[in-house]
This record gives structure tokens, C-alpha cells and sequence, in this order.
């Protein structure tokens, strides 16, 4: 299921940057140390999989670093969704992963998932 930005209620991701370290490499090199949170909710009356695409070059942009290069990054093991990263369309700059998400209680309430993907984007400059 692929998810757009607007004003529908069946699936709430909110997504944040819940830590952004910066290590000198040597120089003016650096790597960047990157977690990234979303907060799921299914109110749907059915489980459903999401899919969570995250471009590596906006990444790079919402944490400072602006330049025209191509992205260097790896998964870091500590992430949730390590198992869940999706190596077939997964692209140098894009990483997909997908999330089963399950149906909404008996009461309507949802239940929130907390997930996690732990990034390493190496030789900024």
C-alpha cells in the first residue's frame, strides 16, 4: 500500500529526526549519524503493509548538508526495521521497508507502532 501526504485518517504516520550526530572524519569529512522515528496507526478495519520509502538525498538536505553528490549510506544493525528493508526496490538513494500493520480494536482505538531506522550517511563535506 503505498501512502501520499494529505488529509486522510485510515493510516497516521508521523515521522521525525529523533537524533542527527555529526563525526569528523578527517578534515572537513564527515559522517553522520541519523535516527529517524515514525509513529504508525492503522484505523482500518483490515491489516494492512506499509510501505516506508525514504530518499537519502532529502534526508541529507532536512539534516543541513547540501550538495548535488550522490548519497553514501548504510543501515545501522540497531534500527527496528533492519529485517524489513526491501533490497529489491531499495535504490542508492532510496530505502524501502515494509511494515505490517494490524487492524484497528474493538474499541476504535488504534494500535501505535514505534519503528525506527538507524542510518549512517558517510563522507559529507
Amino acid at each position: 500500500m503505498k501512502l501520499y501526504l494529505g488529509v486522510a485518517k485510515d493510516i497516521v504516520v508521523k515521522r521525525t529526526i529523533d537524533r542527527r550526530d555529526q563525526k569528523r572524519v578527517l578534515g572537513n569529512l564527515y559522517d553522520y549519524d541519523v535516527v529517524i522515528k515514525y509513529e504508525i496507526e492503522n484505523f482500518k478495519d483490515q491489516p494492512v503493509i506499509l510501505d516506508l520509502a525514504e530518499s537519502m538525498r532529502a534526508l541529507r538536505s532536512e539534516i543541513g548538508v547540501n550538495n548535488q553528490r550522490d548519497v553514501e549510506w548504510e543501515l545501522v544493525a540497531d534500527s527496528t526495521l533492519t529485517d524489513k528493508l526491501d533490497e529489491k526496490k531499495s535504490t542508492a538513494d532510496q530505502a524501502v521497508f515494509h511494515v505490517s500493520l494490524p487492524l484497528r480494536g474493538k474499541d476504535d482505538k488504534a494500535v501505535k507502532q514505534t519503528h525506527t531506522i538507524h542510518l549512517r550517511i558517510k563522507n559529507e563535506w
